[in-house]
């Protein structure tokens, strides 16, 4: 179906705009034709399961919370709870594939898809003086990773010119005998690659141990998944007590606030002035362990709490959303009257350190988290909002109405990125956002067009109920 978009005809654009191009006059498709072009996707896709059967949490935090936050705009637009039953049997399904991996009595999703691997040689009491050294001791690329079994292996001189490898997990040689150089890699199995220097014995005996990747459980694909049921608890909850939908919510209230609200505290840090954050985990394969998550990692989940604070009046999940709120206010930068932001900053021994610029990607779970403390009155305000906005105007926009792109990152027009989602709900402070984002949603193919064009009418509809 192809809907003939426009953007805000309804909005003149204040005195300082007037050098903008006006916006389109062409209107906006009715929600009925938005609904019946997103059915007709959300059956394509698993008949409307999406990828809530999968225990994987990158593809849940990545693929399943679209439909979930889908669903949630769909009765945003109708006010037809299906639409809520549609949440409820996605995240029932979420539920029953959690597990404690890890032993702490607490559950959920984990996946390997970001996991690393782990090589660690050693000398076994040798007589010579020879060295080992894995020639790279964690390996960060995923595919890479995935091929390392875990086995432990052995370097077994023969004599001083000539080794032997063996899989002493498997219990199988590899390599009969290869002549001895030092200094030259020796390649055990793929990805697994050590270096001996030096003058060995006979007899000495080098120990290869390697650490498959493990499945971890990741606190971004929580908050991703979580944020639209979240949404689904706040309006049920109003409901009256024994209506099954204010049932049901407080049912995943209770699963949201044992696993996911004390199951993270032990990764929970203050970072001062009542501001903190979530870190990684400690699990060997991390890539980061115990490191303080990017912005978009903890902010994810910190949009959760903003919503469920508000729904239960609960403390901790208060503390945990302002204080989040604060550690990323402090690391926004007003350049211009705009803001930018590292995709992430840390300190390590004692010593802060930040990464490159946010991306446009990841930096719309950013924008979103501060369109909903915004709305919320949880420390950011107006003012944050409009300099989020005059970011994606005045430092990303190529200045074209027509074809509309955007850089690849908050702080250049450099790239062509489309953003939509959060993003095009920085309309509500500059309409020219609105209309910029919503003309791309034109240009899209039909599958798109029918999950995006939702996403449009929420944020005009958001638009329309703040209109002065």
């Amino acid at each position: 179906m192809i809907f003939r978009l426009a953007v805000l005809s309804a909005f003149a654009l204040s005195a300082s705009d007037q050098t903008r191009p006006s916006a389109s006059s062409q209107d906006l498709p009715s929600v009925k034709q938005a609904v019946a072009a997103f059915e007709t996707a959300d059956k394509a896709c698993n008949d409307g399961k999406g990828r809530s059967e999968t225990p994987d949490s990158g593809s849940l935090g990545w693929g399943e919370s679209s439909w979930l936050r889908d669903y949630w705009e769909m009765y945003e637009l109708t006010g037809q709870t299906r639409w809520w039953d549609q949440i409820i049997a996605h995240f029932d399904r979420m539920i029953a594939n959690m597990t404690d991996h890890d032993g702490d009595g607490f559950k959920s999703w984990q996946t390997q898809t970001y996991s690393t691997a782990l090589i660690r040689a050693e000398p076994m009491h040798n007589r010579g003086t020879a060295t080992i050294q894995a020639k790279l001791g964690k390996i960060l690329n995923g595919k890479h990773a995935a091929q390392v079994t875990g086995h432990r292996y052995l370097i077994e001189l023969i004599d001083v010119k000539t080794y032997a490898v063996r899989d002493a997990t498997a219990a199988k040689v590899l390599v009969p005998r290869a002549s001895y150089e030092s200094g030259k890699p020796i390649t055990i199995a793929p990805h697994v690659v050590v270096v001996v220097t030096g003058q060995p014995a006979q007899g000495d005996t080098f120990c290869i141990w390697t650490t498959a990747p493990r499945a971890i459980e990741y606190v971004v694909h929580q908050g991703m998944v979580l944020t639209p049921v979240a949404r689904f608890i706040e309006s049920a909850l109003k409901r009256p007590e024994g209506d099954r939908y204010h049932t049901k919510a407080k049912e995943f209230l209770a699963v949201i606030k044992k696993h996911f609200l004390h199951g993270n505290e032990k990764c929970w840090i203050d970072t001062g002035d009542g501001a903190g954050a979530y870190r990684f985990t400690t699990e060997p394969t991390e890539r980061y362990p115990n490191r303080i998550l990017p912005h978009n990692q903890y902010l994810a989940l910190a949009r959760t709490w903003l919503i469920l604070a508000d729904a239960t009046g609960d403390e901790l999940i208060r503390r945990r959303a302002v204080a989040m709120a604060k550690n990323f206010k402090r690391a926004l930068r007003l350049v211009d009257g705009a803001y930018e932001w590292h995709y992430w900053d840390w300190i390590e021994n004692g010593k802060p350190g930040h990464s490159g610029i946010e991306d446009t990607s990841h930096g719309r779970i950013d924008v979103g988290f501060v369109v909903e403390a915004t709305r919320r009155n949880v420390v950011f305000t107006d003012q944050d909002a409009h300099r989020l906005a005059k970011t994606l105007l005045a430092r990303m926009w190529n200045g074209s109405t027509t074809q509309p792109a955007f850089g690849g990152r908050v702080n250049t027009k450099e790239g062509k990125a489309m953003p939509l989602v959060d993003w095009i709900d920085l309309g509500q402070w500059d309409p020219m956002v609105f209309q910029l984002l919503a003309t791309n949603v034109v240009r899209a193919s039909d599958t798109r067009r029918a999950r995006a064009l939702p996403t449009v009418l929420v944020a005009r509809k958001q638009m329309l109920a703040v209109k002065p």
